[in-house]
């Protein structure tokens, strides 16, 4: 057999085909997952930062309501609106209600009692978008202004 008759064949082995498949295709399945999972978060975010857009402008509706609320209100439910696309309800109870202490007029030299009567709100707020709820609570102060 003669030597310059062989001729040598540089290819891939069956065993080097395989594996560099296994690696080419779990590095698309290893990238499949991560742009599955950030789109989800992008998506997540998204919908809660629509969801939490309104709140300032809502907070400032229900405070302008409650300061203008009938004095013999007590609790407030059942008001609805829409604000950006979002569905928002919110409630409130009275926590406290009553007079600030006595304040020191210096002209008179003497302490005067307060005029305003003052209520703290416990108030609810729920707000929907795209079948994503969230809830707020918090406390509202509003005066009944010459109350005595």
């Amino acid at each position: 057999m003669n030597r310059d008759n062989v001729h040598k064949h540089s290819a891939f082995t069956l065993l080097e085909v395989l594996i560099a498949s296994v690696i080419l295709f779990s590095a698309i399945a290893l990238m499949t997952v991560i742009y599955r999972g950030s789109l989800n978060a992008s998506n997540t975010a998204s919908a809660h930062l629509k969801l939490n857009t309104p709140v300032r402008s809502i907070i400032q509706e229900i405070k302008s309501e409650i300061t203008n609320l009938d004095p013999t209100v007590s609790d407030v439910k059942g008001n609805e609106g829409v604000a950006f696309g979002v569905k928002y309800s919110w409630s409130a109870t009275i926590a406290k209600s009553g007079f600030p202490p006595k304040q020191f007029d210096p002209d008179m030299g003497s302490f005067i009692d307060a005029k305003n009567e003052f209520r703290l709100w416990n108030v609810t707020l729920e707000l929907e978008y795209n079948n994503k709820k969230k809830v707020y609570s918090y406390q509202e102060l509003g005066w009944v202004i010459n109350a005595r």
